[in-house]
């Protein structure tokens, strides 16, 4: 495949580092506390639980950094993701109904929604389609990319770089990007105070 015409994303090493950052803060401040007060056994117990969590945050993080391989590709061809563990195959851009950018409960989605009978019939998974479908059921999405994983700057290009293949590819595909109304309002205030 020529390389001008696909997209290969891999986890953003810097949003790793700052999330093991923050997450080993906590760490040493929950051992902080643990050693330092005298709380009751309740206590000692969740924060030992919370350490244990916080140091399986830092381990995932690392071992995504580490290992360095692709979460998602985009090409002429479609769109296929490494991450979610379940292999569903090449995502032909014919089948791609729609691709938009949403609230999450911490940040921006990409959710990328494909027609209702596409079979996921390239997916080397038995799996595939039935987990496609029961995650289609639930959240309208085929595929969703959590934007939590990205800083900011990464997260649009990877948008754009869907919006330039479907653009390129399929036409058809409705490309909508989630504007919050807080800030569409401010934007529209100024204006009026411009005039």
């Amino acid at each position: 495949m020529d390389e001008s015409n696909q997209y290969i994303v891999y986890p953003d090493k810097v949003r790793n580092i700052i999330s093991i950052a923050v997450y080993l803060a906590f760490v040493f401040l929950e051992a902080y506390i643990l050693f330092t007060s005298n709380l009751t056994l309740i206590w000692n117990i969740l924060l030992v639980i919370l350490m244990a969590f916080l140091l399986w945050q830092v381990f995932q993080n690392y071992k995504t950094m580490s290992k360095g391989e692709p979460l998602l590709e985009i090409s002429d061809k479609g769109i296929r993701e490494y991450s979610s563990g379940v292999d569903l195959g090449l995502i032909p851009w014919k089948v791609v109904e729609k691709i938009e950018t949403y609230p999450g409960q911490s940040s921006l989605q990409i959710g990328i929604l494909v027609s209702k009978p596409y079979s996921f019939q390239n997916s080397s998974s038995k799996n595939a389609k039935k987990i496609a479908d029961r995650n289609r059921q639930r959240t309208g999405y085929t595929l969703s990319i959590d934007g939590f994983s990205f800083r900011n700057k990464k997260f649009k290009e990877i948008f754009n770089q869907f919006k330039e293949f479907a653009h390129n590819n399929n036409p058809a595909i409705i490309i909508k990007e989630y504007e919050d109304p807080l800030l569409k309002m401010a934007k529209a205030n100024r204006n009026k105070k411009k005039k």
